[in-house]
């Protein structure tokens, strides 16, 4: 004959309550880190600037591979974007 099984005891209602609230911070947190994710990418692999415009120069298709390439570096407008495209002949001049 088996011993009987151990029912495990019920939850409180604090700690019921704590559970709840840790399931919806991860939840919350599943949410945040998706939105993060979104922005990210839209942010760095959308191929647009901040307004709106292509930050690629030339398409150019070697091997059937196309090779996109700008004569800025692709961050540059998120780093700075006020100065991101001026024209470097300022006289030599740092900022």
């Amino acid at each position: 004959m088996l011993p009987p099984l151990k029912m495990e005891r019920s939850m409180s209602m604090d700690e019921s309550l704590k559970y709840m609230i840790i399931l919806q911070h991860i939840e919350k947190y599943k949410e945040y880190e998706t939105d993060y994710t979104c922005r990210l990418m839209a942010k760095y692999f959308s191929k647009k600037n901040f307004y709106g415009g292509n930050i690629f120069d030339e398409k150019a298709t070697i091997d059937s591979e196309t090779i996109l390439s700008s004569r800025w570096p692709s961050t540059r407008s998120f780093a700075d974007p006020v100065h991101a495209f001026e024209h470097p002949s300022n006289g030599g001049s740092c900022i």
